[in-house]
């Protein structure tokens, strides 16, 4: 039985029934590592992009509804292609999608992000529609969001899907690179397989095949880590590690550009992961938690 796509639907109902807008949502103080904006409550447009479903309702913003990237993995896919266009930010149209999941928002341990369009850039009204994959651990749900003329995003259909096919992924050696200046807790951490130890210009080339491997582990579901090392502008080390334990979301450990090895500050928080363009690979998308330091 498909008591997601059934619970969905019911839910939406209900909203369209009773549910009257709220204000939207005061922005979060700001952080280290940047978060997103807060959703907006949306009226879809008047003329909306082309889609097989009319809007069911308009959700107004549930302060209650929480997306935790420690927990959730957000998966935002594509997205570097439309930089350049005012565009859905992934990490709100995955909010909007945990709200009409309502009471079994707290099942989802997965949540992939895509525009309507299924080839080449999306561009014009494909940008503002798109749809999220929500699954759990059996289930599995398609919420289709479209964004307003106020740019407000609401869920215009909802519908049960096959859980996300398995990625093939053969785990490289497992293994921990030193990292000096290290402190003990990421100098002790645990050991996973290694993807690769990237020591690259700021703006490349970048190691594709090792970049490749950490994302295709991510998508795998696998533990994975991968080590970026360059230099900033001034020519200060710069070192990022990223980790996935196999579920919840990406931890990357950062060290602080504006200090020494010897003496810099490493920082930790936790994201989604997105599409990179070209040799990059991979980004970070989606929701991140505030950076703290870590001793």
């Amino acid at each position: 039985m498909r008591r997601w796509a059934l619970g969905l639907l019911a839910t939406l109902l209900v909203a369209a029934c009773g549910s009257a807008p709220m204000p939207s949502a005061s922005p979060s103080a700001a952080a280290t590592a940047a978060t997103s904006t807060p959703i907006v409550a949306a009226t879809p447009s008047s003329q909306p992009p082309t889609s097989t479903s009319t809007p069911l309702a308009t959700l107004a913003l549930d302060e209650s509804i929480k997306l935790d990237p420690t927990r959730v993995l957000q998966v935002c896919h594509g997205t570097f292609e439309r930089q350049s266009l005012p565009m859905m930010e992934c990490g709100n149209v995955i909010k909007i999608a945990l709200q009409a999941l309502g009471g079994d928002a707290a099942h989802v341990a997965r949540a992939d992000f895509r525009f309507a369009c299924t080839a080449g850039p999306c561009l014009g009204a494909s940008s503002d529609l798109g749809n999220v994959v929500v699954s759990g651990a059996t289930l599995a749900s398609e919420v289709t969001v479209v964004r307003g003329s106020d740019g407000g995003l609401a869920p215009t259909a909802i519908r049960a899907v096959e859980m996300p096919a398995a990625h093939p992924f053969t785990p490289p050696a497992v293994a921990r690179p030193a990292v000096a200046g290290a402190t003990k807790a990421i100098a002790g951490r645990t050991p996973y397989p290694l993807c690769g130890d990237e020591t690259a210009p700021m703006h490349g080339p970048f190691d594709q095949a090792a970049r490749t491997c950490f994302l295709t582990g991510v998508l795998a579901g696998a533990r994975v880590e991968f080590v970026a090392r360059s230099r900033g502008l001034e020519g200060e080390p710069t070192v990022l590690i990223y980790r996935f334990d196999g579920s919840g979301g990406l931890l990357i450990y950062s060290l602080d550009k504006t200090d020494s090895v010897d003496t810099g500050r490493w920082l930790s928080f936790w994201s989604g992961i997105s599409d990179g363009a070209g040799d990059r690979v991979f980004d970070l998308g989606g929701d991140q938690t505030m950076a703290v330091a870590v001793n």
